[in-house]
């Protein structure tokens, strides 16, 4: 249930920031400033997947964790390499938040609010696996 709320939460903040992204001004700064648009309406549909998963409108494939065959040394890179994609997430995320608001481009502030909001479906994997870590 948690994470239908969390979806519900992330899906409605993508569709609104995606919609800002899509009708701000081009960022000049870059070449591929065209591009802007239809970034913003990619945003917007991830959104509104995230908010028909949300709603149960859309079946799940699997329910939760699956056995995958990993051994008990690729299940720690794993980890590793998601706790590291938290930290680069947030980093990047509050970047591009920090940079948007200075420079007063929505589009950029909508990207590292698009970004760091990836953290939250990182969150449950993160808080398993330190309890994981304190029952050795």
């Amino acid at each position: 249930m948690e994470m239908r709320v969390a979806w519900g939460v992330v899906g409605l903040l993508w569709v609104m920031c995606g919609v800002a992204v899509a009708f701000s001004p081009p960022v000049e700064q870059t070449d591929g400033s065209a591009w802007s648009p239809l970034w913003g309406w990619l945003i917007v549909a991830a959104g509104v997947f995230l908010l028909a998963l949300a709603a149960g409108i859309l079946p799940r494939t699997h329910n939760g964790r699956h056995s995958n065959g990993l051994t008990a040394r690729s299940e720690r890179g794993i980890e590793f390499r998601m706790l590291f994609s938290v930290v680069v997430g947030v980093v990047c995320g509050a970047g591009f938040i920090w940079i948007g608001v200075d420079s007063g481009e929505v589009a950029v502030t909508s990207y590292g609010v698009v970004i760091l909001s990836l953290v939250v479906f990182a969150v449950p994997r993160i808080v398993d696996s330190i309890h994981h870590l304190q029952d050795r």
